[in-house]
């Protein structure tokens, strides 16, 4: 589940997964001094923390969408991890395995784990489904122009002055002038060039454009971007193509 917010680069999911590792490894070391665990779970704690700056994202990690892919995968790790926990206990299933506590109860911890974890995914699949349906595109009445131009007089890029003729919808940031213009064709929302703005505020505009195509179960494409700024398309998770 946190991988999801960490491939979005979410600090809440890399504050929550460095909380959940430091208590892994306190809890490896309270069930039996398991140092070979809680040395594993410490060499990737650190080198999650050495990655802080990549995780950048000021957003809560519940906005997250959850593809059917996503979502076959963490039901997939979830039986295999509770297979995989029977099938290394070799021990016949008894009620009072449930209520036994010990350093060593391998197989009434995995059991009341697997438990944890089976509600915690069923909680999650129920409240996706019982998300509303397709968030239709943004299209406003009229394009504000005005603000669209405060945001060209700071651009160099002679390719945004095309949000002046009229035919594109826009998305504008909420900090500053900043705008992403695109259209919508069938599944497909397409926005020409790189967003517009001042240069800290164009990784949260691009990423605020993926999360609406997302919550619209659409196809995110950006079309006719510069070099400089291949690497946030690469973070988005989207894949590069030469035209021309």
């Amino acid at each position: 589940l946190l991988a999801r917010g960490l491939q979005r680069r979410l600090a809440a999911a890399w504050q929550l997964s460095c909380w959940l590792l430091g208590l892994g490894m306190l809890a490896s070391l309270l069930k039996g001094l398991d140092f070979e665990e809680a040395l594993l779970l410490g060499a990737v704690l650190l080198a999650l923390g050495t990655a802080r700056a990549a995780f950048y994202r000021p957003s809560r990690l519940i906005d997250e969408r959850f593809t059917g892919p996503w979502l076959a995968a963490v039901l997939g790790v979830v039986a295999l991890s509770l297979f995989v926990g029977l099938l290394a206990a070799d021990t016949h299933y008894s009620n009072d395995l449930w209520w036994t506590f010990a350093t060593a109860a391998d197989v009434p911890r995995t059991l009341r784990a697997s438990l944890t974890v089976l509600l915690l995914a069923g909680m999650l699949l129920a409240w996706h489904l019982l998300r509303p349906g397709r968030v239709p595109p943004h299209a406003p009445a009229q394009l504000d122009l005005e603000r669209a131009g405060r945001a060209l007089a700071s651009s160099d890029d002679s390719l945004a002055n095309a949000a002046l003729t009229g035919d594109k919808r826009l998305l504008f940031d909420s900090g500053s002038d900043g705008f992403v213009m695109y259209q919508v064709m069938g599944r497909s929302w397409i926005a020409l060039g790189d967003p517009v703005g001042p240069a800290e505020r164009l990784a949260p505009l691009a990423w605020a454009f993926r999360e609406r195509v997302d919550r619209a179960d659409g196809r995110c494409i950006f079309y006719q971007v510069g070099a400089a700024h291949l690497p946030l398309y690469v973070d988005m998770g989207l894949t590069l193509a030469k035209l021309g």
